[in-house]
């Protein structure tokens, strides 16, 4: 996923492009965020808890991935119309096998400790085969095992629209329909739900958070085509100051409005606006934090952001289950938020550097079979 898997791209004169060390240490800190909602929604207690309204930081990972899918797509070659459906396929079938080893792994370690803890039947068991298939965000019969994977669901069924018509439309998409989109959708989402954040609840033909992932998908595709006029500019030490603070200030503003009460309802399309401005200012290579942040610890951190994401909700599960069963209750919620955050980062680091060892060989293993 290029919100969570974001890597360095070979640019139109085929140079390497480096990676954004700004954008890898945010990636990094929204995950916990998310981390730290969930821990709290997961307890069931009156305890106060932090960050009640931290999953608006999915929708920094939306606009992330939006700004990366119209830099591939704007930057991708002419595709004849008869051609743009193996174009698409390519593009979608590259992020799959992206997330599968992730999604396989973490299934395999999460069914179990699921079917103990939920009590799980024969049918509900078999349906979480969906998960394996990308299909969470789809309403088919389905008992989570990913827990989050709707994210990456709502995705990849959004970039298989939205790519073909960047290719196709270019600068008319992204100037014409992609503002049309935004409105439209920015509207809609206002008047009904008076907040972005609804990943489950139905709207008639799909879910809540289908809608939410192709407003801000569109949304980062027009921040593309911003930040490349950004760039091109010839700003000042004073300006990129500016900028920096600006930057700075927004992000961590989205930490402390996430712990207003209620800041779904109050705040949430606030804190999509501080989003896009942040994102573009990290992305247009103007903040005097960028330098810095160009190291390989924030590059690391960026690595482990998609297991982390992704081990969570089982391990947040299998701590409370322990808890209740052998202690006397739940954790102390901010004991509890440190322990889970501790065995995730550990199980991620562990799972990153195993994929990375074995994937190679089973490429080799292929080569047994297709030739």
């Amino acid at each position: 996923m290029e919100g969570l898997k974001y890597s360095s791209d070979v640019n139109v004169l085929g140079k390497k492009e480096q990676q954004n060390g700004i954008i890898a240490f945010w990636k990094f800190m929204f995950c916990l965020l998310i981390i730290l909602t969930h821990v709290g929604q997961e307890m069931k207690t009156d305890c106060k808890i932090i960050f009640a309204c931290g999953s608006i930081a999915v929708d920094f990972f939306f606009l992330v991935s939006g700004y990366l899918l119209g830099k591939k797509a704007l930057r991708s070659d002419n595709v004849p119309n008869g051609e743009l459906y193996k174009s698409t396929f390519k593009f979608i079938w590259k992020k799959i096998k992206n997330f599968f080893p992730y999604f396989l792994i973490i299934y395999i370690i999460a069914f179990p400790i699921y079917y103990i803890v939920e009590d799980y039947t024969k049918d509900r068991a078999i349906n979480t085969i969906f998960d394996l298939l990308f299909l969470e965000n789809v309403a088919l019969p389905r008992s989570s095992i990913l827990g989050l994977a709707w994210y990456i669901s709502a995705m990849l069924i959004c970039m298989n629209v939205l790519y073909p018509l960047i290719v196709k439309y270019r600068k008319n998409f992204v100037y014409i329909i992609a503002p049309t989109i935004v409105v439209i959708l920015l509207g809609y989402l206002g008047h009904k739900y008076h907040r972005l954040s609804n990943p489950w609840l139905w709207d008639g033909l799909t879910y809540n958070s289908t809608i939410r992932a192709f407003l801000e998908l569109t949304l980062g595709v027009i921040l593309y085509e911003l930040v490349e006029k950004i760039k091109v500019q010839n700003w000042t030490r004073l300006a990129r100051a500016l900028f920096t603070l600006i930057e700075v200030v927004g992000y961590t503003s989205i930490f402390f409005i996430s712990n207003i009460k209620d800041a779904h309802i109050k705040y949430d399309f606030v804190m999509l606006l501080i989003l896009c401005i942040c994102v573009s200012i990290s992305f247009s290579e103007q903040s005097l934090l960028l330098k810095s942040s160009n190291n390989k610890l924030f590059y690391f951190l960026q690595k482990v952001s998609l297991p982390l994401y992704l081990n969570q909700m089982w391990i947040i599960t299998l701590i409370n289950y322990l808890s209740l069963k052998i202690g006397s209750g739940y954790l102390n919620y901010y004991k509890e938020c440190i322990l889970v955050i501790a065995i995730d980062l550990a199980v991620s680091i562990v799972l990153y550097y195993m994929i990375k060892i074995v994937l190679p060989r089973i490429k080799c293993i292929k080569k047994l079979f297709i030739s």
